[in-house]
């Protein structure tokens, strides 16, 4: 691919950082990937992904907790609506996901890349994302049962266990009791699942019947969203009613192949549009709901979008905080919401100003999530983006079976 920026090797370039500290916490904190290049653009969109999320949780509970201590004024009625609309960065994350996977099996066929393996591909996925979720659940299960007192351990085994297993959403018809927010990884597995199938679309060589046949399914995708699947539904919290994100992040994945060599001709147009889709996204239309839904696709396909092919865009998403934060987006989202709703007890509200009790605790707990995440995400995640981590691992329990042995003797 020409045009873009795919950065080599496991850790990030440091050249154009400041100081030696700078340089070792931007390592210690960069992501390795599985083909060993990074593509900032992504990460960066990750970033904003997080963040969205982040503050939409954080928000929530500033308002559940700071009920009857704090009045909310009228005037930020509009910031307000735009925190509460946070939770689409998970439709963001979709997109992402259909992107990043469609990526490989559309450069099998539009490129004539190398052919996806797809026991590599399951076994990645397997190997990659489950021992940190494990990690999580595990560490949340025991810290809100047995240290917090939040859940009944014995009431609570059949959650934990549904949990691990990926099917809490379809046989409890809500998100995990263990963590709310894994809802979404159990319709990113189904997609993980599904991927290889749907990628079959790739291999029609007619680019104009190709994208069309993307886009009737997107549209179709939506439609059965917005005016069949309710709430009420079993199929709610499943791919079935987010399929059209999956399928828009495809769409991006055959353009990024096949029409993206050239530099665009109106780049800050294109960042003007992802201005209008970032604010459209924010206010969500509240008074036409169903319009708004049917246009959600399209305003992702502009954020991502401008991620590429926007001169400021590009400049934002390719700045090192950026992407190494974004980089991080699995441990901030699966430990975040813990964290907000630990410090959110109106722990932090010091004052009966509305304005200054949001962004002493907006800050302190943006400080908190990004600090123990990025603990945690040394610890518990990037471990696992080796590809030889289990042999480590076996390498490292026989030395510590054998200085066992050794002192036992």
């Amino acid at each position: 691919m020409t045009g873009f920026r795919a950065i080599e090797g496991k850790s990030m370039p440091l050249a154009s950082d400041r100081g030696r500290a700078r340089s070792r916490i931007l390592t210690l904190l960069a992501r390795e990937t599985s083909s060993g290049a990074l593509v900032p653009e992504i990460d960066g969109l990750r970033f904003l992904a997080i963040l969205a999320v982040v503050l939409f949780h954080m928000w929530g509970n500033f308002q559940h907790h700071a009920a009857g201590i704090v009045a909310i004024p009228n005037w930020f009625a509009v910031p307000g609506h735009m925190l509460g609309n946070g939770f689409y960065g998970v439709q963001l994350f979709f997109v992402i996901s259909g992107f990043v996977l469609g990526l490989p099996f559309a450069r099998q066929h539009l490129r004539k890349g190398r052919p996806v393996s797809l026991a590599a591909y399951f076994k990645r996925r397997l190997f990659r994302l489950e021992p940190p979720y494990l990690i999580n659940l595990c560490l949340l299960f025991v810290l809100s049962a047995l240290i917090l007192g939040r859940i009944d351990p014995a009431k609570t085994y059949g959650n934990l266990l549904a949990s691990m297993a990926y099917v809490h959403n379809v046989i409890y018809g809500d998100g995990s009791r263990i963590n709310y927010v894994a809802w979404s990884l159990e319709i990113e597995v189904q997609f993980y699942i599904l991927a290889p199938l749907l990628a079959r679309v790739f291999r029609i060589g007619d680019i104009r019947a190709r994208r069309a046949l993307l886009l009737i399914a997107i549209v179709t995708a939506t439609v059965v969203s917005t005016f069949v699947i309710d709430a009420r539904m079993p199929w709610k919290l499943t791919i079935c009613d987010n399929l059209q994100f999956f399928l828009t992040g495809f769409l991006l994945a055959d353009l990024y192949l096949t029409s993206w060599d050239a530099a665009p001709n109106r780049p800050l147009l294109v960042d003007a549009g992802a201005i209008v889709a970032v604010a459209v996204l924010g206010l969500g239309l509240a008074s036409y709901a169903h319009i708004f839904q049917l246009l959600l696709p399209a305003i992702m396909f502009v954020i991502v979008y401008s991620a590429f092919r926007g001169e400021f865009c590009r400049r934002m998403f390719g700045n090192p905080w950026i992407y190494t934060i974004g980089g991080m987006c699995y441990t901030i989202y699966l430990y975040h919401f813990f964290v907000v709703g630990f410090l959110g007890h109106g722990r932090l509200l010091w004052s009966s100003l509305f304005i200054i009790d949001l962004l002493l605790q907006t800050s302190l707990t943006l400080i908190a999530v990004l600090v123990s995440s990025a603990v945690l995400f040394v610890l518990f995640e990037k471990p696992f983006m080796r590809r030889d981590w289990p042999r480590v691992l076996s390498h490292k329990v026989d030395g510590v079976v054998q200085c066992l042995r050794w002192y036992r003797d």
